[in-house]
């Protein structure tokens, strides 16, 4: 049976629900996690056909999900424009052979742009080439950060936690507002809300501003625990903090014993590929994954990047072509032992 549009919170937006149907990005989107680890052809070829029955006027189909079967890049599920559009391997206590899977459909006025995809699947790949954007140091990465904003005299950074975030929500909201035209679900309500479920970090000033946040929301697959590292935002006029507080989420990943199998995120690749440079140095992978006119967000002076618009049950929004970077759970560790932690 077809989940209906969710009116609970649901702690990872980002991700899904594990077992459901999730409708979201203004009633345009579909997305299906598997709540089990997907080991045969028939149970993919199955849970395919209840995503693609989805009778909504959605316009982008996702399946995602961990699977035992390796499936490359452009394979075909079930229906000849349903196709892998990621498989990330890694590891976990339940085998080494695993994969987090995504699989889209996209119709109407999300129908790809297969030039435009080709021609950002080259921003990426020089980013993944270049040496200039390969892991750095934690010290290398807070120097950068105090070189790039010479008037910010203190920062912290902090995990956010429902002992803090009352003081704090005000400021984060005005973060995303200053960040982003448009974001797909109120982000300020969601880290308020499941802060203690998922986990959060911030970089402060003095007056406790949020100059820079990100984030990771958890799911559990198949007693896999799942993370997607997102809601990542700075004030347009503080430079480089991205890598670093990716840097930061990792250490509090290991502090607080929640290092999942798997983090992933879905970035941004506008035109010079910042996002990706960023992640790149936090000490993210990334390949040539696409996934196209995935979510409704733009963003504002930062990072402009090619959208479509879209109509919505709320009006026009805009969408944009996406990748994936990732760090597994062994490499979580040898990043932070190699390159460093950080000490406030």
């Amino acid at each position: 049976m077809v989940a209906a549009v969710r009116e609970s919170r649901i702690d990872a937006p980002g991700i899904g629900v594990s077992g459901e149907i999730v409708i979201n990005n203004n009633n345009t989107r579909a997305v299906l996690v598997a709540g089990e680890i997907i080991s045969s052809h028939d149970k993919l070829g199955a849970l395919t056909k209840r995503l693609l029955s989805v009778p909504q006027p959605v316009t982008r189909r996702l399946l995602k999900g961990v699977t035992t079967i390796p499936l490359a890049v452009g394979t075909p599920l079930e229906d000849p424009t349903c196709i892998v559009e990621g498989s990330i391997p890694f590891s976990s206590d339940q085998g080494d052979n695993l994969f987090w899977l995504v699989a889209g459909k996209n119709t109407g006025d999300r129908e790809p742009d297969h030039e435009l995809m080709n021609r950002q699947r080259l921003i990426i790949d020089a980013v993944r080439t270049d040496g200039r954007y390969v892991t750095q140091t934690t010290e290398d990465l807070i120097r950068y950060v105090r070189a790039a904003n010479k008037d910010l005299v203190n920062f912290r950074l902090v995990q956010i936690t429902s002992d803090n975030v009352n003081g704090l929500t005000g400021s984060i909201a005005q973060t995303y507002i200053a960040a982003f035209d448009q974001y797909p679900y109120d982000v300020a309500e969601t880290i308020a809300t499941s802060c203690d479920v998922n986990l959060f970090v911030a970089a402060l000033n003095d007056e406790d501003q949020v100059l820079s946040i990100t984030g990771a929301e958890f799911i559990n697959v198949g007693g896999l625990s799942i993370a997607e590292i997102g809601d990542s935002a700075s004030l347009p006029h503080m430079k480089g903090f991205g890598p670093l507080m990716k840097r930061f989420l990792l250490q509090k990943l290991v502090e607080t014993d929640r290092v999942p199998s798997l983090c992933f995120t879905d970035s941004r690749v506008a035109f010079d590929g910042a996002v990706l440079k960023a992640n790149r140095r936090a000490g993210f992978q990334l390949d040539g994954i696409m996934l196209p006119w995935h979510t409704v967000i733009s963003s504002k002076e930062r990072d402009p990047a090619v959208t479509r618009e879209i109509h919505t049950s709320d009006g026009p929004r805009r969408v944009e072509n996406m990748t994936m970077t990732w760090i597994n759970r062994d490499s979580v560790h040898q990043v932070l032992s190699q390159y460093g932690t950080i000490r406030n």
